[in-house]
């Protein structure tokens, strides 16, 4: 892949100051204020000291910190006998423009990388690139710890708004077959990085019929609809899989103001809380052995058998076919929605490309984001597996890789591993977790970045894409960073 025009994302990407500062006025005066008492008012209230943090850095210390970081690089650069003149302008275009001629290096070097074992870059030159964005980012970082602490049209606002006046009409039309609808309460659920979800207490003909709505983000993280979920989600139902049964999917933006499904709501809790972390008074190592089992059964299933769209799964890819697919997405993503120049994703990218693991076998449903946050817990057995937007085919690795993070603070992998054999779950491949680890961090700042193209340019930013942008971004590249220098 070639990147010489790779950063033509126009300058200021990231929200400027203004919309930002409108942004937290509305969110302080919608959500904490009416709410403080609650988890998600007390969630808001960090994200929105983490922004302002950002906001006061971007207007004091940066452009020194974006200074230092250029002279660094320009150093760099002639070591490489490559000397580079950043040439006229403030310290971002300067650092702009030297970080992509140290990005476009770090590429050629890393693409000639390989390690068998997955040890990351193996060119002491690229480390150190690499080592001295980190050292930027943990700079911001720390600087942006020691800093002081929009309205949408109403037309626009009201096409958004759930609410039981209108949807008991609407539920009434679509759903005929449960006779009298009557919903009396919608609560938004805390969080919605890359959709919104609604829980809406309903009754047909006087019993509860509780529901969920999942509905797009404008111009979100990630690609794709909610309403492309349902052929899978469908499909695994039938296959007695525990996950979300749509009872209708609209995909016209009339309706709600973007596509949604509902499906009937799950009984019980997820295994992991944003806001209280894992605690489950020991119900943990539950979660983690229902985990294990869900994703054999998940694995195990033959996608061949079970008509799904040729956009999900095409038989004449494969394993690694899939995964190729899978950076290759990312790495479009990457490029066509960020709005700085990253040594890192640059070297990360092409670090992929040259030790993609080898197809073992055929390729498996993914689930993408299979994380106890995902597992819905009711009575010690899962009730759901939520959040299937990430799903493709590929590498039954990609979700173990994952998952180990949340498995090890519950259960001995050994373990986990036998109840996964046990429910019909391919071999693990160790020798390849680094590799899914690189790709799943990455992936998290091309998020970041999507979501940061969002916030410039959605008419109505929401607090979750910008606290992405701002905090995810530095986070996960710090992460993808130490794994490629060590």
């Amino acid at each position: 892949m070639q990147h010489e025009a790779s950063f033509s994302v126009p300058q200021g990407m990231q929200p400027g100051l203004a919309r930002a500062l409108k942004l937290i006025l509305r969110e302080l005066e919608q959500v904490l204020v009416p709410e403080l008492q609650s988890d998600r008012a007390r969630s808001t209230a960090g994200m929105l000291a983490q922004l302002l943090r950002h906001l006061a850095l971007r207007e004091t210390q940066l452009p020194d910190l974006l200074d230092e970081w250029t002279r660094q690089q320009q150093a760099l650069l002639s070591e490489a006998g490559a000397a580079f003149d950043p040439g006229e302008g403030g310290a971002f275009e300067r650092n702009r423009r030297v970080t992509a001629a140290v990005a476009d290096l770090s590429a050629r070097i890393a693409a000639h990388s390989v390690s068998d074992t997955g040890a990351g870059l193996t060119d002491p030159w690229c480390r150190r690139a690499v080592t001295a964005e980190r050292n930027h980012l943990a700079a911001r970082s720390s600087a942006e710890r020691e800093a002081p602490s929009l309205q949408h049209s109403s037309e626009r606002a009201a096409l958004l708004d759930v609410t039981p006046e209108r949807l008991r009409p609407y539920l009434a039309t679509k759903l005929p077959g449960f006779g009298s609808v009557q919903v009396t309460k919608v609560h938004k659920l805390l969080g919605g990085f890359s959709k919104e979800t609604f829980i809406i207490d309903a009754q047909a003909d006087g019993n509860a019929m509780p529901l969920v709505m999942r509905r797009d983000i404008a111009l979100g993280p990630v690609a794709g609809s909610v309403a492309d979920e349902v052929p899978l989600l469908r499909a695994l139902h039938a296959q007695s899989m525990p996950v979300p049964r749509p009872l209708l999917v609209e995909a016209d933006r009339s309706v709600f103001g973007e596509a949604f499904f509902i499906a009937p709501k799950a009984a019980g809790e997820t295994a992991f809380s944003n806001v209280h972390g894992l605690d489950m008074g020991g119900g943990q190592e539950n979660a983690a052995r229902a985990l294990a089992e869900v994703l054999g059964r998940l694995h195990r299933l033959d996608a061949s058998a079970m008509n799904l769209p040729r956009s999900f799964f095409d038989a004449d890819l494969s394993m690694a076919d899939c995964v190729r697919r899978q950076v290759e997405a990312y790495e479009r993503g990457w490029f066509s929605r960020t709005h700085q120049p990253s040594p890192t994703m640059s070297a990360a990218f092409a670090w992929l490309r040259a030790n993609l693991p080898p197809s073992a076998g055929r390729p498996c449903i993914v689930h993408g984001d299979a994380g106890l946050h995902n597992l819905m817990m009711d009575a010690g057995r899962v009730s759901v597996m939520l959040d299937w937007e990430l799903s493709h085919m590929g590498d039954p690795v990609e979700d173990l890789a994952y998952c180990r993070t949340w498995v090890d603070q519950a259960l001995p992998w050994s373990e986990f591993l036998e109840i996964y054999y046990r429910h019909g779950g391919v071999e693990y491949r160790p020798e390849y977790e680094s590799f899914y680890s690189v790709l799943s961090n990455l992936r998290v700042v091309v998020f970041a970045a999507q979501s940061g193209y969002g916030s410039h340019w959605s008419e109505h930013p929401e607090l979750p894409l910008m606290f992405a942008t701002t905090h995810y971004h530095n986070v996960f590249l710090d992460k993808v960073a130490a794994q490629l220098a060590g």
